[in-house]
C-alpha cells in the first residue's frame, strides 16, 4: 500500500539517514489482498515438520470500504487470541504515507509521479533508509539500503528484458562476497517465472532452479539444481480455492520442514 509524500520531507530524510525484501514466492503464506471486495483477511500459518500444528504465524488485516488497508493486527504465537502489535496505515493524497506498529515506524516518500523514492524504518533496534531508482518505463532499477549511521548495508539492481519482464537481478554486499549473488531468470511469453540461475560474484553458479504453476497461476513446485546440475531438493505448495478463486489453504513442504497456512476471508 503505497503513498504520496512530500519532497522537501524526503530531502529532510537524506540529510538525517544517507540511504528489500524481494519476497519472491509465498513461504507461510504470501499476504497479499484477495481478490474481490473484501473487510478483511487473517492468515494463520503452522509448523507441521513434527506431526504437531505448531503456531509460528498468525495475521489480520483489515480494509476500508474502498479496499484499502488500514491495520494490521499481528497475534501472540502462545496464545493465539492475544494481540501482540496492531499496526496502523496513514495515507496523504491517496497514498501511503506512514506505517505505524507498537514497536517500529516506517515513512515512505514520492516523487511527483507517485514513485516511491525512499522508506525510513525506525525501530528500538533497527533503523535504516532504502532509496529507489526507476528507469523510464517507472521500473525499479536500483535499491540502496543505508544504516542509520550513513553505512551502505546492501545494494540491489535489477534488469529487464524488451517485455518488460525481470531478467536479471543482484544482490550486493560491501566486503561480503558470500552473501553477494547474481540470479539470471527466464520467463514465459506472459512474463511467468520459470527458471533462475543464481551466481556467486566471481561468475561460479552456486544453484538452478525451476518452477511449475497450478491452474490459478500460483506457484505449485520448485525444485533446485546444485552446481553441477545434480538434484538438491524440492518444494511443493498445495491449495484449496474457494468460490471466488482465493486460496483459503497452503500447505507448504520444503527440503527439511512443512508449513500448512489457512486463510480467513470476509467478504462485503
Amino acid at each position: 500500500m503505497i503513498q504520496y509524500m512530500k519532497v522537501g520531507f524526503l530531502l529532510s530524510m537524506l540529510f538525517l539517514v544517507p540511504s528489500v525484501s524481494y519476497g519472491q514466492y509465498p513461504v507461510f503464506g504470501d499476504e497479499r489482498r484477495p481478490k474481490g471486495n473484501i473487510s478483511s483477511f487473517m492468515e494463520s500459518c503452522y509448523d507441521t515438520s513434527q506431526g504437531e500444528k505448531v503456531l509460528v504465524s498468525k495475521n489480520k488485516f483489515n480494509y476500508d470500504q474502498k479496499g484499502i488497508l488500514i491495520e494490521r493486527i499481528v497475534y501472540d504465537t502462545i496464545d493465539s487470541a492475544k494481540v501482540n502489535q496492531k499496526v496502523s496505515y496513514i495515507y496523504e493524497d491517496g497514498e501511503l504515507f506512514e506505517e505505524v506498529g507498537q514497536t517500529y515506524r516506517i515513512r515512505y516518500a514520492y516523487d511527483e509521479r507517485g514513485k516511491k523514492l525512499a522508506e525510513k524504518y525506525t525501530s528500538a533496534d533497527v533503523n535504516y533508509l532504502k532509496r529507489y531508482e526507476y528507469n523510464i518505463l517507472g521500473q525499479v532499477i536500483k535499491l540502496i539500503n543505508y544504516s542509520s549511521e550513513g553505512r551502505l548495508l546492501y545494494s540491489e539492481s535489477f534488469k529487464y528484458d524488451e517485455q518488460k519482464v525481470l531478467l536479471k537481478f543482484t544482490h550486493t554486499v560491501p566486503d561480503s562476497t558470500n552473501k553477494s549473488y547474481q540470479a539470471i531468470y527466464s520467463s514465459d511469453v506472459k512474463g511467468k517465472r520459470l527458471s533462475e540461475r543464481v551466481y556467486a560474484p566471481n561468475g561460479y553458479i552456486l544453484y538452478t532452479s525451476k518452477f511449475a504453476y497450478d491452474s490459478e497461476n500460483q506457484l505449485m513446485e520448485e525444485v533446485r539444481y546444485n552446481y553441477s546440475g545434480a538434484f538438491d531438493f524440492k518444494k511443493s505448495f498445495k491449495y484449496v480455492y474457494d468460490k471466488t478463486g482465493n486460496w483459503t489453504s497452503l500447505i507448504n513442504k520444503n527440503k527439511t520442514s512443512s508449513y500448512v497456512t489457512i486463510r480467513e476471508i470476509q467478504y462485503n
